[in-house]
């Protein structure tokens, strides 16, 4: 807590000296102390940060050299949020003895190119981010415990070098990676990656993703690949009626678990490559007029709540259960009432 305080004074005393100096600057805090470089000079500050430190970056664009920014340590960056605050480039993440990160490594900043992890690591955790590209591990190393939170991702590139992740409430142009080879040596086949409340434009695959949609929006996917969606667990996920291999549940259920799916008029804008924020035909009203069951009344996707809206069971639907326990006889009397 006190750390936290620390932060947000430092935070208020940052902005109040940019109000009289608007250029972009670079704040590094350690143990309570700020120092401030130029925004030219972000790898600077990143080098010269100890572990656990934070940087704070104020509105305006940073442009890194050679493209990339190069984080090799655990540290936080914060930014000002993803319409104000810019990296111009790369991230590329490679912190030395495959080491667990506590706390988010971004927060609220844009980056315009990749962020790609090319060392061992546990435990990176993106917040409010947007990523103008992709987010890549390389195929060498191991990742652990991905977590991305509210972020936006032009593409999410599934490899067996993820191990564990979670994205949630995330929207994305593309899932997976095209390719002009099967390259199953690289690619996803069972990793424990979930998708919880999160908008997907589109799924572009050439490899078994074997991934879980929880509770998602997902319209197109790529027909050429139709095939090898294979492996993956849909649950209470939103499909397009022409999304070619998510066109109905027959197909979808083939090389797939499929329960509590919708197929319905859904769609997606989006131009990945002017970087624009895509938009889907989607809203609570579409939702109640299809037979979806309200439970904390905002719609499933990235918009959604802790308990979006599900899907109304076709046939007959339990609306009561009455557990009975008789002591004499020791059995139980179940009793069911149906709509």
């Amino acid at each position: 807590m006190k750390k936290i305080i620390i932060i947000i004074i430092a935070l208020v005393s940052f902005n109040i000296k940019l109000l009289a100096d608007t250029r972009s600057a670079v704040l590094l805090l350690h143990n309570g102390q700020g120092r401030t470089f130029e925004a030219s000079l972000l790898q600077t500050a990143i080098t010269e940060a100890v572990t656990g430190d934070t940087i704070c970056l104020s509105e305006g664009a940073y442009d890194v050299p050679k493209d990339t920014l190069v984080i090799d340590k655990p540290i936080t960056i914060i930014g000002t949020g993803t319409s104000s605050c810019r990296i111009v480039g790369n991230i590329k993440v490679a912190i030395d003895g495959e080491p667990t990160l506590v706390a988010r490594l971004l927060d609220a900043v844009r980056v315009t190119e990749k962020v790609i992890v090319s060392k061992a690591i546990k435990g990176i955790k993106l917040r409010k981010c947007w990523i103008g590209k992709f987010f890549w591990v390389n195929e060498d190393i191991e990742a652990h415990d991905i977590l991305i939170d509210r972020c936006f991702l032009n593409r999410f590139v599934l490899k067996k070098s993820i191990k564990s992740a979670l994205i949630v409430n995330s929207v994305m142009v593309w899932q997976g990676y095209n390719t002009d080879s099967n390259k199953d040596d690289i690619f996803a086949t069972g990793s424990n990656v979930t998708f919880v409340n999160c908008n997907i434009c589109y799924l572009d695959i050439y490899c078994n993703l074997a991934a879980t949609y929880q509770n998602c929006i997902i319209p197109e996917s790529n027909m050429s690949y139709a095939g090898l969606i294979k492996n993956n667990t849909f649950i209470n996920t939103l499909f397009s009626k022409t999304g070619a291999a998510l066109a109905n549940e027959e197909n979808l259920s083939r090389d797939n678990f499929v329960q509590n799916c919708w197929w319905g008029s859904v769609s997606c804008n989006r131009d990945s490559f002017n970087d624009e924020y895509p938009t889907f035909s989607v809203t609570k009203e579409s939702l109640e007029a299809q037979g979806y069951l309200g439970t904390d009344g905002t719609i499933i996707g990235a918009e959604g709540g802790a308990a979006p809206y599900t899907l109304e069971t076709e046939g007959i639907r339990i609306k009561e259960s009455i557990l009975k326990v008789d002591p004499e006889t020791r059995q139980l009397n179940v009793t069911l009432k149906v709509e």
